[in-house]
């Protein structure tokens, strides 16, 4: 069954599902986010640093943020 294996590799290439290329990029987001982990939680800090970054991304790509104290809605800077 896996004699034309080989073959079949060579001739269609990898499988889509084992081709890690585009998943490349996220390895150094959470090895950067995992440097200094909490031995208990080491899941629960990838998570805050995952919430700052999409955070900042609301800043900067513009968003808007509600105040439920001030009941107000703010428009952030963006491009």
């Amino acid at each position: 069954m896996l004699i034309h294996l080989a073959l079949s590799n060579l001739h269609h290439g990898p499988a889509d599902l084992f081709a890690t290329q585009t998943f490349e990029s996220y390895n150094s987001v959470l090895r950067e986010s995992s440097v200094h982990p909490n031995q208990q939680s080491p899941g629960h800090n990838i998570a805050t640093s995952f919430n700052t970054y999409h955070l900042l991304w609301l800043l900067l790509c513009g968003g808007f943020i509600f105040n439920k104290q001030l009941n107000i809605c703010l428009h952030t800077l963006g491009p």
